[in-house]
Order: structure tokens, then sequence, then C-alpha cells
């Protein structure tokens, strides 16, 4: 017999990304401009704390330059 997996409850992308940390309008296009723009916006709803802003920035960034995470443009 067969062991089976457990069961992982499904998660919600509504529960990772709440609507007030959504940004319709990024003043930014280009990647450093977009990140800087949007680990702000989680800063400003409390999910990243001030202090943790850069640093979180630059781990992306040295994150991309290993090789893109996005799905196109």
């Amino acid at each position: 017999m067969l062991a089976s997996a457990p069961i992982t409850p499904l998660i919600h992308l509504a529960d990772i990304f709440p609507a007030e940390a959504v940004i319709i309008d990024l003043q930014h296009r280009a990647k450093a401009g977009v990140v800087a723009e949007l680990v702000h916006r989680l800063v400003e709803t409390d999910r990243v704390s001030p202090q943790a802003e850069r640093l979180l920035v630059e781990t992306i960034l040295a994150r991309e330059k290993m090789g893109s995470t996005a799905l196109g443009n």
C-alpha cells in the first residue's frame, strides 16, 4: 500500500496580497524602482518593518541578478 502525502491547506492569494498592498498605478518602470516601490508598499501596510526595507530591496534585486523570477514583462 502506498503512503499518501499529507494534505496541505490551500493558500489564497488574497491572504498573501491584501487589497491595500496592491498598486494599480506604479510610478516606476525599471526593475529596481518597481521592486523598491512594491517593498515600500509592504512597509506602508505594516507587512515589513521600515528597518528591513532597504535590505529586502537589495536582497530581491540580488536574487533577480541570478535569474529573473518574472513570468514575462
